[in-house]
């Protein structure tokens, strides 16, 4: 059995695992939505120079820059050629306590622990290639990597033969097209053998990404606040320009216009609830005070009337009873109207 000395951020973690262990706060196995949810995977490998957590889990649920920045954080050295590597759940967990994120907002769910090693047994082959484009379409588009779907539109040509090379010799890197979307692209990945460029294979596949959207359960009226009763969740493959246009929360918020039951809700549909607004504090026909105000002189006329509604601050036309002449001031209370003269 191999054994092998961790960073010094793994043993931060065992240090703080009696935490964990009273305080049972995320050990539910459910994905409730409200929270960030990292699926652990139960088997990785890796080649670069540190382990992150995207290499052994996929960060959902999140805003896409929180899900960024938690996908960057880093949990270990990477395993030599021959030697192996575990990261467990509760090792994911204390680092993203770590980190400063609340254990209240994530779950860390899927395999127990994530056995992670060096790629072997014919490196440069076509899953490895896409791997490693899945990979970096995930950071571009900005999406999990298990919401990526990648299908090759016609078989990998390689001019030379690898079977004999040494994976410790062989290095690939993929070239994403300049416009990273959803759709037919075409990634040109660089192998090199001993630091070396030996060829650069030319793939073309189609890019699905999907996601969870909400879809209208019954017709929801334009200005209506839309309730968990109005939509259904369904996952389904994007459009490019669709990636870019559905709404990831629409609970709360105002329809923009009268939605069909079946419609995909988009940005464009709705609208965030207009702010609360400070309270109608005077009503026509309220009795009010009129005060007028210059240099060091203050009048007050107790006989007026309001002839309109209005909030602190606006300006509502009012009646003097007496002489019935009508004027405009500006609401200073509930029962005073200022005017100018």
């Amino acid at each position: 059995m191999i054994k092998r000395k961790l960073t010094s951020i793994t043993a931060t973690l065992t240090l703080l695992l009696v935490y964990l262990s009273a305080h049972n706060s995320i050990a539910d196995e459910s994905a409730p939505r409200e929270k960030i949810n990292v699926r652990l995977k139960p088997n990785a490998s890796v080649t670069d120079r540190i382990v992150l957590l995207k290499d052994v889990a996929d960060v959902e649920e999140g805003d896409p820059e929180t899900v960024r920045q938690l996908q960057q954080l880093d949990l270990s050295e990477p395993p030599d050629e021959s030697d192996s590597i575990v990261v467990s759940r509760s090792q994911v967990r204390i680092r993203l306590l770590l980190s400063g994120l609340p254990a209240s907002r994530f779950l860390v769910f899927g395999a127990n622990q994530c056995r992670i090693g060096q790629p072997s047994g014919g490196m440069v082959d076509e899953k490895t290639m896409l791997d490693l484009i899945r990979r970096d379409y995930s950071e571009q588009l900005r999406v999990a990597e298990h919401d990526l779907e990648l299908r090759l539109l016609r078989p990998i040509s390689l001019t030379h033969d690898y079977s004999n090379t040494s994976n410790d010799a062989i290095s690939m890197k993929p070239y994403l097209p300049e416009n990273v979307r959803a759709g037919t692209s075409t990634v040109r990945v660089a192998i090199n053998v001993d630091g070396r460029l030996r060829e650069v294979a030319s793939i073309t596949l189609e890019v699905k990404v999907f996601r969870t959207v909400s879809r209208a359960a019954q017709r929801i009226d334009r200005e209506a606040y839309i309730t968990e009763d109005d939509v259904v969740k369904e996952r389904i493959a994007l459009a490019d320009a669709a990636l870019r246009e559905y709404a990831t929360s629409v609970i709360g918020s105002q329809a923009r216009r009268q939605l069909q039951p079946g419609e995909v809700i988009n940005t464009r549909d709705i609208k965030a609830p207009p702010a609360p607004q400070d309270p109608i504090v005077i009503r026509p026909r309220d009795q009010i005070t009129l005060v007028a105000q210059k240099g060091g002189i203050t009048i007050k006329v107790n006989n007026a009337m309001a002839l309109e509604s209005g909030r602190i601050g606006d300006s509502i036309r009012v009646q003097n009873t007496r002489s019935n002449a009508i004027i405009t001031g500006r609401i200073a209370s509930r029962s005073t109207v200022e005017i100018s003269f």
